[in-house]
């Protein structure tokens, strides 16, 4: 059962109790590729020296903590573990399911854009309609 493998030990460390912040090297924010192998494979080539700052910027005097120790001995293959374990979870939790996933998300994208579209273009700014305007047009 996915939920015992081995590999996703550095996801459960990540999320141990009382640590709600969580780096951008380690939580990665997806880049909109076709495949989520495309972006673990960034996550393993996340930069040594990028891994090492983050460190000290979001995880302040806390460098002997256990599950900070890989990230500083040896980033690349920490970072390499943290990609296995997000791939372990999708093979396990996500990709199962992914293809009903997708679909219901691209069938729903349509439906959205007809009922908010008509009353998105009534909150734009009045030069945007014209043609004119920054590249934020819209207001929130």
């Amino acid at each position: 059962m996915w939920r015992e493998d081995d590999r996703l030990r550095p996801l459960w460390d990540l999320f141990a109790e009382g640590r709600y912040t969580v780096s951008d090297f380690l939580l990665p924010r997806p880049f909109g590729t076709v495949h989520v192998h495309e972006e673990l494979a960034a996550l393993r080539a996340t930069d040594p020296e990028f891994v090492r700052d983050q460190v000290a910027v979001c995880y302040p005097g806390m460098a002997d903590a256990p599950f900070l120790r890989p990230y500083l001995k040896d980033p690349e293959a920490a970072c390499a573990a943290l990609a296995d374990a997000y791939a372990a979870y999708w093979e396990g939790a996500v990709e199962p399911y992914w293809p009903t996933m997708r679909r219901l998300v691209e069938d729903e994208v349509p439906v959205r854009a007809r009922t908010f579209g008509p009353r998105a273009s009534t909150r734009c700014s009045p030069a945007w309609r014209r043609g004119g305007g920054g590249s934020r047009p819209c207001s929130n």
